[in-house]
């Protein structure tokens, strides 16, 4: 019995020794995650699905990786996102959501840590939805589909016209050089000297003729006409003379 005893405790010394990363495997602890998700910019509908990888070692799958959204997020109203595995502390922890519409990769990574646990995680990614497919278009055959597509045409075939001869370039001629012209020198005829015009001489200013005063001797009268005659005369002579007088002195003046 005692020998028993003692080559069982031989064996598992020599796996202990001999398989060192068997039982390092059967002693590593998980990596537990939870958070909120946000699917194109909304909370994401139940049933997506959270899933997680690592950049070094290996990783098992198993019903809680991945695990399904509830409320918007994963392991709050549901089972935690576990990643163990063989996997070294440190690793590099990336994050996964998939939809209907695809997968992808969300910014937000982690570290590893054996036994870490349960850590808010929170994921924000963006699936684009695919384009809806257009409709077909009702063709002119029976029922909604489309009718026959048409037979395309044939091409005529291209007609070659010949190319025209190119027409012979006339030789070029030189041209005949011209005779010079002499010019010959104008001539200019002088001017007509223009005659001076003569100096107007100044017109003599004609001397005033004085009008002779003609005294008419009377007839021989009677002594009495002879006195009357005499009398005017001699007054009609000084008013002549005051008159003449009176008229030089304007002239002077």
């Amino acid at each position: 019995m005692k020998r028993i005893i003692t080559r069982t405790i031989l064996a598992l010394l020599l796996a202990v020794l001999v398989a060192p990363g068997t039982v390092s495997a059967m002693v590593q602890l998980p990596h537990a995650f939870y958070g909120h998700v946000l699917l194109n910019g909304s909370p994401a509908p139940d049933g997506t699905l959270i899933s997680a990888t690592v950049n070094e070692g290996t990783i098992l799958q198993n019903t809680q990786n991945p695990v399904p959204t509830a409320g918007g997020g994963y392991g709050t109203g549901g089972p935690y996102l576990l990643v163990q595995g063989d996997i070294p502390n440190g690793a590099t922890i990336t994050f996964h959501v998939t939809n209907a519409d695809g997968t992808a990769i969300s910014e937000t990574t982690y570290t590893f840590e054996s036994g870490g646990g349960p850590t808010p995680c929170n994921l924000e990614v963006t699936i684009a939805e695919p384009e809806p497919e257009p409709e077909p278009e009702p063709g002119p055959g029976p029922g909604p589909g489309p009718g026959p597509e048409p037979k395309p045409e044939p091409e005529p075939e291209p007609v070659l016209e010949p190319e025209p001869e190119p027409e012979p370039e006339p030789e070029p001629t030189l041209p005949e050089p011209e005779e010079p012209t002499v010019e010959e020198p104008a001539v200019e005829e002088p001017e007509p000297e223009k005659p001076e015009p003569e100096a107007e001489e100044p017109e003599a200013e004609e001397p005033e003729v004085e009008e002779p005063v003609i005294i008419l001797e009377p007839e021989e009268p009677s002594y009495l006409w002879a006195y009357i005659l005499g009398g005017v005369s001699a007054g009609g002579i000084s008013l002549f003379g005051l008159w003449w007088r009176r008229k030089r002195k304007k002239e002077n003046n």
